[in-house]
């Protein structure tokens, strides 16, 4: 082969090279096109709250809601900035957790009492 034919197939060779780079990219930008139109809005978060032990007493935990913590106090809650709760005593544990089950029947509930 020639000098000149050798250039030639390096030159074809060279935009082919920027062709199939640029097709890559656009497909890329595509696929991240369509997976943006395909994801479903985000669910916000539905309301929780938990209960576990600690110490000699209960606390309460959930996402935070003005309206769960106006009942929380209401029924005496003290909130306890170390664990980012609500404490009550032990002795009044079936009470609490009855009470907040009634007023807040559709929230999901996490039981990590042990």
């Amino acid at each position: 082969m020639s000098e000149n034919e050798l250039e030639s197939i390096y030159t074809t060779l060279n935009a082919l090279t920027l062709q199939l780079g640029e097709l890559i990219i656009k497909k890329n930008k595509n696929k991240r096109k369509e997976s943006k139109e395909s994801e479903e809005p985000e669910k916000p978060e539905e309301p929780w709250w938990s209960i576990q032990y600690y110490k000699n007493s209960i606390i309460i935990n959930n996402k935070p809601t003005e309206e769960f913590r106006i009942f929380i106090r209401e029924i005496g809650g003290t909130w306890l900035n170390i664990k980012k709760g609500w404490m009550f005593s032990k002795t009044k544990e079936e009470e609490i957790y009855a009470s907040i089950k009634d007023k807040f029947p559709t929230w999901k509930i996490k039981d990590q009492r042990n």
